[in-house]
């Protein structure tokens, strides 16, 4: 029978296969292409930035055309990034394959928070006692009063014990259900790979962001987990979503977590920003949007 942590990673890499690829791109007078969804003709320059020197205004052009594709088909409003709040993503597509055996995830803090708030965020936690027949509501008790006394509580809209996603969350509708429920979910780490969780939860990104429930600083662990989202990386070459923000975010906001980003993967991602062969932007309902192209052969 598989482990609880072997399942966990298997639903990483089920996401990764399903995430969406580039939209096919036509080269045509060097550095333009046509991207043609839905029957739509639109020219997108695309560029290469050998250095990562990646202008803001490019970003901001980028980010504004994807969210602009994504409500093509939808009743257009004054301002793009005000409504219902829409996931919008970074895709990231490597040159080489990461010499690892096993598959990994890169924690990508983030400027702005990157849930839209309306639903809030869920906390999975360590039980206090290991009886499985002891009853779960002492250990919300005890950690509703631990966020109550570091000013945490507004933070957090649910505590969920260990035991209780277990036993109250066991087939997949109610776990659909629970994935739909709210915009994040954060773990206790020292469980972050026992929870029992479907693949609607890894096919939304809705990865839980692993914190220290023992942290000193309670209050600054959790707002930091707020602003970080996940990139799960493996070593079959597929390219890898991160959610930078929503279509209910401020477009200057949008753009300063994919900046940020940019940064992160130069130091963090595997072989550095040479070995980036791509980077798209895309919601939910947008074709991916090329923010950058390498030219270096594999």
């Amino acid at each position: 029978m598989k482990g609880e942590s072997q399942i966990h990673q298997e639903e990483i890499n089920k996401q990764q296969n399903k995430a969406a690829h580039p939209y096919p791109l036509q080269r045509r007078r060097g550095n333009t292409a046509t991207k043609s969804p839905g029957g739509n003709k639109d020219i997108f320059e695309v560029k290469e930035f050998a250095d990562g020197t990646i202008s803001r205004s490019h970003v901001s052009a980028v980010v504004k055309a994807a969210v602009k594709l994504g409500q093509r088909n939808k009743k257009q409003k004054s301002n793009l990034f005000e409504g219902d709040g829409k996931s919008i993503n970074v895709q990231i597509g490597g040159i080489k394959i990461p010499k690892e055996s096993r598959s990994h995830t890169l924690k990508c803090t983030l400027p702005h928070e990157v849930c839209n708030g309306s639903l809030g965020v869920a906390l999975f936690v360590k039980d206090l006692s290991k009886d499985f027949k002891q009853d779960h509501e002492p250990t919300v008790h005890h950690y509703n009063e631990l966020l109550s006394s570091n000013n945490s509580k507004s933070l957090v809209s649910e505590v969920i014990p260990l035991r209780g996603l277990k036993s109250e969350y066991q087939t997949f509708e109610l776990k659909r259900r629970l994935s739909n429920k709210y915009d994040k979910f954060l773990a206790d780490k020292r469980i972050l790979h026992r929870l029992p969780l479907g693949k609607f939860f890894y096919n939304k990104r809705k990865i839980p962001i692993p914190v220290d429930m023992e942290s000193k600083n309670l209050n600054e662990e959790l707002k930091q987990a707020l602003h970080t989202s996940i990139l799960p990386l493996n070593h079959k070459g597929m390219s890898s979503i991160l959610t930078v923000g929503s279509t209910a975010m401020k477009m200057e906001d949008v753009v300063d977590n994919v900046m940020k980003f940019i940064e992160i993967i130069k130091v963090k991602y595997p072989g550095g920003w040479k070995n980036v062969r791509s980077l798209h932007i895309k919601t939910e309902s947008s074709p991916s949007i090329p923010l950058h192209v390498s030219t270096i052969s594999g």
